[in-house]
């Protein structure tokens, strides 16, 4: 496997992770 390959597979482990967290971060802040 290159180091990009890999870069990229974890990438997109990681990153549906992300925005939900990002997601559900931001619905849950107090609006004021």
């Amino acid at each position: 496997m290159k180091p990009a390959t890999l870069f990229l597979s974890g990438l997109l482990m990681i990153f549906p992770g992300y925005v939900l967290y990002i997601a559900f971060g931001w619905t849950t802040l107090p609006t004021t």
